[in-house]
């Protein structure tokens, strides 16, 4: 069982403009499994398939852009700031993964494994993207303009099967 929360924020600045961002999404995770253990004093050799699924939260990303220009005297003045925020719906990833593990026992109770596995995977993400922005202009560039709203929903979706990315793993382990 496992839980994930992927945050990102960054920022960046120059002369001409400002941006800084945020993204977030949550992961769950369940990945059973059943396995052969072909047993032997020292090593152990574990051979079996896993179903992981992966539950894919919402993601969010949101960022402000404040956009300047240099007036008519040469002084560096805020033009307009864009803020916008786009959402897509989560979904799930499932399939099926072998494994091979190896356990080398290095006293009574401590040993060293190692495991790879490969497989085939499913997903099924998103419904929809929606897009807000809002723009707020400034200055002696646009006087009076009014903030302009934007607001976008589209269907995103992303079904896909794929063969998952080999995974390698070194472990220490505890018999009680």
């Amino acid at each position: 069982l496992g839980y994930q929360l992927i945050t990102n924020e960054y920022s960046t600045s120059r002369y001409d403009s400002e941006v800084k961002a945020k993204s977030s999404q949550s992961i769950y995770n369940c990945n059973p499994y059943l396995g052969y253990v072909f047993d032997n004093k020292k090593f152990d050799f574990i051979l079996g398939l896993q179903i992981p699924l992966f539950l894919v939260g919402e993601y969010n990303y949101s960022d402000t852009e404040n956009h300047y220009r240099s007036n008519s005297s040469g002084i560096r003045e805020l033009q307009y700031i864009s803020e916008s925020t786009t959402t897509i719906n989560g979904g799930y990833i499932t399939g099926l993964n072998s494994f091979l593990m190896v356990k080398f026992l290095v006293s009574k109770r401590f040993y060293l494994m190692s495991d790879i596995s490969v497989g085939v995977l499913h997903s099924s993400m998103g419904r929809t993207l929606s897009t807000e922005t809002t723009t707020t202009y400034y200055g002696t560039f646009f006087p009076g303009f009014p903030a302009n709203y934007t607001s976008s929903d589209s269907d995103y979706t992303l079904k896909k099967t794929y063969f998952s990315a080999p995974e390698f793993s070194l472990g220490l382990g505890f018999k009680f």
